[in-house]
């Protein structure tokens, strides 16, 4: 699968990113991940969309869906309950005078 893989990245992706780690990511859970062959490995990277929660928290998974069977996205030409909230409870616990 991974040779497969790579030649269809090098043709079809736009190579603008560092050079990457030659692990073909099928499962993450936690602070593991694992490859294509099975392999597994600690993920001590916290990028881009993964924080100290690790992967798949089962509570962030949880509110996830239920936000999506809400609603994914909402263009900012519209108002939508949770930003309010958030941002006041954002600027609650914040130093400062926040408004």
């Amino acid at each position: 699968m991974s040779e497969t893989f790579y030649s269809l990245d090098r043709r079809y992706v736009l190579d603008c990113l560092p050079p990457r780690e030659n692990i073909v990511v099928v499962r993450a859970r936690g602070m593991e991940i694992e490859d294509a062959s099975g392999k597994i490995y600690t993920d001590l990277f916290s990028g881009i969309s993964t924080n100290n929660l690790g992967h798949c928290h089962p509570e962030v998974v949880e509110a996830i869906t239920r936000q999506a069977k809400r609603f994914m996205h909402v263009s900012a030409y519209y108002y939508h309950e949770l930003e309010a909230s958030l941002a006041e409870r954002l600027s609650a616990i914040t130093p400062g005078n926040l408004s």
